[in-house]
C-alpha cells in the first residue's frame, strides 16, 4: 500500500510540473548576486591590493506561449566598486611610504527580452536553453588619490572622471529548472556564447573620447553562473 501511494504522489508530481510547462502559465522571478574579491602582493619593496564588490539585482517576468515554450522580460540592476592601491616601502622623490589608489565605482541598469525552451528530464528537473537580447548602460566614476606632494592633477587626466558605456547584447545560455514544489522553480546555468557591441565616453576630458567595440566569445567565467528562483502560477 506504502508503494502504491508513493507511485502516486510522484505521479501526481510529475503531472503538476508538466502543467506548469503548460501553454497560459506564467512565472514571476529572477536572481540575486552579490560577489567580491581581495587580493594583496607583497615584496621588499612595495605592498599592493585589488578589492572588488560587485551587486546585481534582476527580477523578470516570463509566460508560456507554448507548451515548454517561455517568451518574457527582466531588467537589471548593478553597482559595483574597486580599488586599487599600493604603497612604496622606500622612499621615493624624498617621500617615504608613499601611497596611491584608484577607485571605480559604477552603476548600471538595463532591460530585455528573453526567449526559452524547456525538455523534461525526470519529473522535478528540466533542461532548459535560454536566448535573451538586451541594453545595458553604466555609469563609471574613477578617482585616483596619492599623498605625492608633486602630483599634478591634469586638465587632460583628471583625477576625477565620469565614464559613460553602453552596451547592446544577445547569448544563448543552457541551464537546468529543478522544481523542488510544483510551483517553485530553481534555476542554474553556466556558460554561455555571446555577442555584444558597446560604446564608451570619457565625459570628464576636454575632447571627449569615444570608443566602439564588438565583442563574440564564449564566456565560461564565473561570473556566466546564475542561479534564480521562479514561482509559478
Amino acid at each position: 500500500m506504502k508503494s502504491i501511494l508513493i507511485l502516486l504522489g510522484v505521479f501526481l508530481f510529475a503531472n503538476v510540473s508538466l502543467a506548469q510547462t503548460e501553454k497560459g502559465k506564467k512565472f514571476i522571478g529572477g536572481y540575486i548576486s552579490v560577489t567580491g574579491y581581495k587580493n594583496i602582493k607583497d615584496d621588499l619593496y612595495s605592498t599592493s591590493s585589488n578589492k572588488n564588490h560587485s551587486f546585481q539585482l534582476s527580477p523578470r517576468f516570463g509566460a508560456f506561449i507554448k507548451d515548454k515554450l517561455v517568451l518574457g522580460g527582466y531588467v537589471t540592476f548593478i553597482s559595483q566598486k574597486e580599488m586599487q592601491s599600493g604603497k612604496n616601502l622606500w622612499s621615493q622623490n624624498g617621500i617615504p611610504n608613499l601611497e596611491y589608489s584608484t577607485t571605480y565605482h559604477t552603476i548600471g541598469y538595463g532591460a530585455g527580452a528573453f526567449i526559452r525552451k524547456y525538455k523534461m528530464l525526470t519529473e522535478k528537473l528540466f533542461f532548459t536553453g535560454t536566448g535573451e537580447i538586451g541594453f545595458m548602460h553604466q555609469d563609471q566614476k574613477k578617482k585616483f588619490e596619492t599623498n605625492d606632494p608633486d602630483h599634478l592633477n591634469s586638465i587632460n587626466n583628471p583625477d576625477e572622471q565620469l565614464i559613460k558605456f553602453n552596451l547592446v547584447g544577445s547569448s544563448i545560455a543552457p541551464g537546468f529548472t529543478y522544481f523542488v514544489t510544483p510551483k517553485l522553480g530553481v534555476d542554474a546555468s553556466f556558460g554561455r556564447l555571446v555577442y555584444s557591441f558597446s560604446t564608451s565616453k570619457n565625459v570628464s576630458l576636454p575632447s571627449e573620447i569615444n570608443t566602439k567595440a564588438n565583442n563574440f566569445n564564449i564566456d565560461l567565467n564565473i561570473n556566466s553562473f546564475s542561479l534564480g528562483l521562479n514561482y509559478y502560477f
